[in-house]
């Protein structure tokens, strides 16, 4: 009918999530409404989809299934706060008085679909990608900071004296991690980073909290 029509040339999702309460982010991500989301997993635009539990459809899916009402009731009701222009023909009770027309059916553009599915995940990809870099470039400032101060405390004061284990370390990490600085310094590697050096940064993560819990031995 019409009225469906109207609501939604007039009205996205993302105008209609807003207004009622769910907030959305710059990068058009929010909590899911329809399951326990404690991380945004929905991207909400002209339509609406949920990584998580996949639901998925226009601004009058998404605000039937937040007030629990029927698709008609609910494109009523963004019609009244959107002031949505209704004609005779959409109210109930009305006799319609143009012709009959012929049944078309709905063919869904499956190709479009899928096209916009692959953006969203390429942008979630990128997303957590960003988020990760952001994660391990905090990691590396610790660890650099931690391998300079073991540099300078546990340097030898004579040739005869035994390395100490930590004076070592920081010695044979530092040009490590200047390489992995000089990856995220430079947005063209960021890819060749995430993709080869999640396990090197985990391992530098790991060594940090074993010294800062105590448990390393080479005191």
């Amino acid at each position: 009918m019409a009225l469906f029509s109207y609501v939604k040339a007039s009205v996205s999702t993302r105008q209609a999530a807003e207004y009622y309460g769910v907030k959305v982010d710059q990068h058009g991500m929010a909590c899911c409404p329809f399951h326990h989301d404690r991380h945004p997993s929905m991207k909400v635009d002209d339509r609406y989809y949920c990584f998580s539990c996949h639901e998925t459809g226009d601004v009058i899916n998404f605000t039937a299934g937040l007030f629990h009402t029927s698709q008609y009731e609910a494109a009523q009701k963004l019609a009244a706060d959107f002031h949505v222009a209704i004609t005779d023909d959409d109210r109930p009770g009305q006799q319609r008085k143009k012709d009959k027309k012929p049944f078309i059916p709905f063919k869904p553009d499956l190709a479009g679909l899928s096209a916009r599915l692959e953006s969203i995940k390429a942008e979630a990809a990128l997303q957590e990608r960003e988020a990760w870099i952001k994660r391990a470039a905090d990691v590396l400032t610790e660890y650099r900071l931690l391998l300079h101060e073991w540099r300078v405390q546990y340097a030898p004061q004579n040739v005869d004296e035994e390395w100490h284990p930590r004076f070592v370390e920081a010695c044979a990490q530092n040009e490590i991690v200047d390489y992995l600085f000089s990856l995220i310094d430079d947005p063209l590697e960021h890819d060749y980073f995430y993709e080869n050096y999640k396990g090197e940064v985990k391992r530098i993560h790991d060594r940090i909290i074993e010294y800062r819990s105590g448990s390393d031995h080479a005191a």
